[in-house]
């Protein structure tokens, strides 16, 4: 099957195999590297396969983005993924996963002379990281299978993040449903909960 890619530029629009593209964006998504190495691994030149993984991530995200972060989709796995945790040895039986923040540095927004520019240039700004970026939030499920929620402004912090997402309002809701509390395992700037147990150094 061959799919259509169309990169923004008049006449410039080709058609590659759909295999070939899926190859590109596994590549591109297992290890951090350019481009210009996957053209060497994959064929193709630097710009087709940059192209070929744009199109891919436009493709996954405007064809599956309500379930990138609808936890009701894996809501029928939870007590496999929660036994299959408490058979490798962790004192708890619920969890499902592990969550953590990912702060994706971008370039600094507006530019001299805009009040409002400026202000967003406070926003984006990550006093923890001292750079402008985008915060992401994913949950990280035993399956490997990945729940993303985000953009947020690099400002906020991780646990302000797990509060704008609604996660623990849905995991809450599925506990409900499923009669069962479960939780999922995060990093000390997360808070304690009934659905997040975070990580605590211990005493000296």
């Amino acid at each position: 099957m061959k799919v259509n890619i169309n990169p923004h530029r008049e006449n410039k629009a080709w058609h590659v195999e759909a295999d070939w593209v899926l190859m590109v964006l596994f590549y591109r998504l297992s290890y951090p590297h350019r481009h210009t190495d996957g053209a060497e691994v994959l064929g193709g030149s630097r710009s087709t396969c940059g192209e070929a993984f744009v199109f891919a991530i436009n493709y996954i995200f405007n064809t599956y983005a309500p379930r990138l972060s609808d936890m009701s989709f894996f809501k029928d796995h939870f007590r496999h993924f929660a036994a299959y945790v408490s058979s490798i040895g962790c004192p708890h039986d619920n969890l499902i996963g592990y969550i953590d923040g990912n702060n994706q540095p971008i370039a600094r927004p507006g530019g001299d002379g805009c009040v409002l520019q400026n202000l967003d240039q406070r926003d984006f700004y990550s006093r923890k990281h001292k750079r402008h970026s985008l915060l992401w939030q994913a949950l990280c499920m035993v399956n490997g299978l990945v729940a993303i929620w985000g953009p947020y402004a690099g400002r906020h912090h991780d646990s302000a993040v797990l509060g704008q997402s609604q996660l623990l309002d849905d995991m809450r809701d599925l506990g409900i449903y499923l009669g069962r509390n479960y939780a999922f395992f995060g990093d000390a700037a997360y808070p304690l909960g009934t659905h997040c147990y975070p990580v605590y150094k211990a005493a000296a």
